[in-house]
Order: C-alpha cells, then sequence, then structure tokens
C-alpha cells in the first residue's frame, strides 16, 4: 500500500505558501529575497519553479523566467498555468512563432482553454489570418463572455478594413444583443470617424446601457491635476512627481504587480523629472483646450508642441512643459480638434492653415520670441514638421513621426495603422498636402529636423527613412526600441533636454 505524506504543515509546504501569498500581493521585492534564501535541496521541485518564473518574469528577467519554466515542465508541472505563464513571456519578447506554438500545445493538451482560444483568435487577427481568427472564436464556449468577445474581434475586423458601414453594424450589433459591454479599443477615436448622426445615436444609447462609459467616452482632456485619487497608478505617479513627490511616484510604480518596459522608461523619466524648486517659470495647469498656453519664458525660446490624435504628447503634457519652465521656455501646446494632421489648421485659432500660421505667428511676438523649437509626436510630428519650416522654427524634433501618408506609401511600407484616419485623411487632402519631403528637401537644411525612432519598429523606421538624404535631417534610432511609443525614452535619455537647450 503506497504511503501517503502529509505535508500541509511541512516546513516546505509553509515556505511554498508564504511565496505564493507575497505573489499574490503583489511584493516582488520579498518574494524575490524569499527565492534567494531557498534551501539548496527544494531549488529544482516544480512547486518553487513556477512561482519562481512569475516573480523572474514580473522582475523583466525573462530569459530566467523560461528556464524555470522548462524545469518546472520537467519536473512535472503540467497544468494550464504553466503555459499561459510561458506564453505571455514569449508575447512580450516578441517571440511570435514561439508564443504561436505554446498556445497551440496548451489547446492540444487541454482542449476547449479559453484563454490559448482568444488569444490565438487576436494573434491570427494581427497576422490578418481573419479565417483562422474566427474559427479559433467560434471554438469558444456559447456564453455572454464569449459572445461578446466574438462581436469585439467583428468591431476590430470592422476597423482593420477601415469599413465605417461594418462599424456601425457592430456596434449595433453589440448594443442590441450583448449584455456584456466587449472590449471595444479605440472606440471614442471610432466614433468620432463615424457621420455625426450615427455618432451621436450609438453614444446615447452606450451610455444608456453602460453609464460608466459616458465619461470614458467624453473626457478626453482632463488635467493630471484634476484627476481623482482613484485615477490609475500611473497617472497617479504622473500627479504625485508633478507635486514634487517624485520617490513617492517611483514607490507607487515599483508596486505594480507588471512590470514593462513602458513603466521602466517613466520611472526613469520620472527621476529625472525637473523638481519645484528648479522652475524659472510657472507650469501649466492642462485646461484641456485645443490651444494652451504657458506663462512667459525669460530667455526668448519658445517650444510649440504639437500633439498626436490622444490629444497628448505621448505623455501628458504638464510633463512636457514641466521640462520647459525648468529652462525658462514658453510653450504652445496645440491638439488636433479637425482630426486632420493639422492639414486644415486649428480651429480655435482659424479656419485654415494659412490662418492658423498668422495666429500662431502672432501668438509667438506675444511671447518675444527670438527662438523657435517645435515639438511633434506620433501625427503630431507630422504637423511639426510643416509648420516648422513654415514658422522659420530653428529646429524640430519627430517622435516617431509619420513623413508620408499616402495611401501608396503606407501600403508599401506596411502601415496599417489608423486606417480609419488615414483613409479620411487621403479623401480629403491631395497628395502634396500628405507628403513631406518636397517641403523638406526646399528647405535645403535651414530648419534642423530630428526624427527619433524605434530601430526595431520597422514602420516608424521606414518614415524617418523617407526623409534620408535631405539637407538638415537628421536620425536618431533607439536601439532596442520596437515600439511607436518613444517619447518616454527620448526623456529617459535625455535627448528631449538636450532639443530644449539646443
Amino acid at each position: 500500500m503506497e504511503r501517503i505524506e502529509d505535508k500541509s504543515s511541512s516546513p516546505f509546504s509553509t515556505y511554498v505558501q508564504e511565496l505564493n501569498a507575497l505573489i499574490k500581493e503583489g511584493d516582488l521585492e520579498r518574494a524575490t529575497s524569499l527565492l534567494e534564501d531557498i534551501p539548496t535541496e527544494w531549488r529544482d521541485r516544480r512547486q518553487v519553479l513556477v512561482p519562481a518564473a512569475i516573480v523572474q518574469s514580473q522582475n523583466g528577467n525573462c530569459a530566467e523566467a523560461l528556464i524555470s519554466i522548462k524545469a518546472a515542465r520537467q519536473a512535472g508541472a503540467h497544468n494550464p498555468r504553466i503555459f499561459k505563464l510561458q506564453a505571455r513571456i514569449l508575447k512580450n519578447l516578441g517571440d511570435v512563432a514561439a508564443y504561436a506554438e505554446t498556445l497551440n500545445t496548451l489547446i492540444e493538451n487541454f482542449p476547449g482553454n479559453t484563454f490559448a482560444l482568444s488569444q490565438l483568435s487576436l494573434h491570427y487577427f494581427s497576422l490578418n489570418r481573419i479565417d483562422e481568427a474566427r474559427t479559433c472564436a467560434a471554438a469558444l464556449p456559447d456564453t455572454e463572455q464569449w459572445q461578446a468577445f466574438r462581436l469585439s474581434l467583428e468591431y476590430r475586423l470592422a476597423i482593420a478594413r477601415a469599413d465605417l458601414d461594418a462599424i456601425s453594424v457592430v456596434l449595433n450589433r453589440i448594443l442590441t444583443e450583448s449584455p456584456v459591454l466587449p472590449a471595444l479599443p479605440n472606440l471614442r477615436a471610432t466614433l468620432e470617424e463615424l457621420p455625426e448622426a450615427d455618432r451621436e445615436d450609438i453614444f446615447e444609447r452606450i451610455s444608456r446601457k453602460w453609464p460608466d462609459m459616458k465619461g470614458a467616452l467624453k473626457a478626453r482632456r482632463i488635467s493630471l491635476a484634476m484627476k481623482q485619487p482613484e485615477h490609475d497608478r500611473i497617472e497617479q505617479a504622473m500627479t504625485l512627481a508633478l507635486g514634487g513627490q517624485i520617490l513617492e511616484a517611483q514607490r507607487l510604480l515599483s508596486g505594480l504587480s507588471a512590470t514593462t518596459k513602458m513603466d521602466s522608461e517613466l520611472i526613469g523619466m520620472l527621476e529625472c523629472l525637473p523638481s519645484g524648486d528648479t522652475l524659472r517659470r510657472l507650469a501649466i495647469v492642462d485646461s484641456g483646450d485645443d490651444v494652451v498656453l504657458s506663462p512667459k519664458g525669460n530667455n526668448g525660446t519658445t517650444l510649440l508642441v504639437f500633439t498626436g490624435l490622444a490629444d497628448k504628447a505621448m505623455v501628458p503634457i504638464e510633463l512636457v512643459d514641466r521640462f520647459c519652465a525648468a529652462e525658462g521656455h514658453s510653450s504652445i501646446y496645440l491638439r488636433d480638434a479637425g482630426r486632420s494632421a493639422y492639414i486644415a489648421g486649428v480651429p480655435a485659432l482659424s479656419g485654415d492653415f494659412e490662418g492658423t500660421l498668422v495666429a500662431l505667428a502672432a501668438l509667438l511676438e506675444q511671447y518675444e520670441t527670438q527662438k523657435l523649437l517645435c515639438l511633434g509626436t506620433s501625427l503630431g510630428g507630422f504637423a511639426a514638421i510643416r509648420y516648422g519650416i513654415r514658422l522659420k522654427a530653428e529646429r524640430v524634433m519627430g517622435a516617431s513621426a509619420p513623413t508620408n501618408i499616402t495611401s501608396d506609401f503606407i501600403a508599401n511600407i506596411g502601415d496599417d495603422r489608423g486606417q480609419l484616419v488615414a483613409r479620411r485623411l487621403q479623401r480629403s487632402f491631395t497628395a502634396g498636402q500628405l507628403d513631406l519631403r518636397p517641403e523638406v528637401a526646399a528647405e535645403n537644411g535651414r530648419c534642423k529636423i530630428d526624427l527619433w525612432f524605434g530601430d526595431k519598429y520597422p514602420i516608424d523606421a521606414n518614415h524617418a527613412s523617407y526623409l534620408s538624404g535631405c539637407a538638415g535631417v537628421n536620425q536618431f534610432p533607439i536601439i532596442g526600441f520596437d515600439r511607436h511609443d518613444s517619447f518616454l525614452s527620448i526623456a529617459t535619455s535625455g535627448g528631449f533636454q538636450e532639443f530644449l537647450r539646443s
């Protein structure tokens, strides 16, 4: 007869329980310390290797985490949890093939696993393998949750095709058929692309059915200083930092359960954020307006900032202004209310591009501007280059800036981002208005243009490369960076600060 050992109160069992409790609480520091002190004879047990992999991955040690997962599986760990963890790590590492293989292995070992089916569906969707994406989604249970997931997938497909009619149809299906609110990425921006009557009707119906959505769909621009305590931790950290509580902000971020590259960059930016006693003028409080003006600086330099479609400079403009205030620069922050890449101007200043130039020139004169710098992030970078040239800026910084948004160019480089906006711009403006190279080439190097981009993010790299050979254009690839949202990395490296001091 096999002997059954009661380990419920053994030292090893107590150790494992404490380790898992610390992980659940998000106390990575103590969990890491506990793992470092583990007795040698326990190191190769699956009950330790699995939590060790979790801690290692959350500490950013993905390679070590994968080694622990492999050892755990060899030691007998065989449950969905270990496969899910491996899949998440591989996804974060960008190993697409191994990620898909892990999901398929999970399905083979645990048929019908909803995590694997849903993630594989989204994976196939990202590869434009639509039939396979739908097949995986169809295999999910016929419950409210997964019905909502399938509708969410159809919503994403309609956006990818830039099909406004299909978007309206699926949103109406969601309002009619789904008691659960599906994941609807970029819903606020998507609604703005619909005809006004459709937009208002869908907004009102969503607000009645899911009242919590009303604020999220309307409040696009809320100052960090006006945020309530319950807003998310990253925004809380920014608010603390703006109030000079840098250490408190860092502690708050260090307690996040998921440690990502962006979190690390934000912590780095907060570490170099100028303190209140170094500011040479008052910093702005973002009013949420289309035009936000700082107090006048004291050195004759003005920074003109063109935000992207999210009405931010990849970070809240209050963070950007902190650096400007420390230099003593005046600053002007613009938002693209017309969602035209500023080609049609800024409606709060003028009804067209030329009138906006005149209005901006008047603001610069009020600031007694002797030197103009322009910053543009994402689609705002496109405008920063064009306006910078016309306003005789000395230097322009584009953070992941597009340089050509004609249909042929973006198709050739595989730029399928923001198709709804891109296609509307292509319908509304001429090819010449969507292509910056002729204007940059004609400038012959008078205006210095710095293009920052991730060298591992081909779309942004191709946009920057398009202006190669034009005098005055300098390329700043961020080594190993594989995302679009580059401004945090630029600030953390000191690139933005150097730009302000140029």
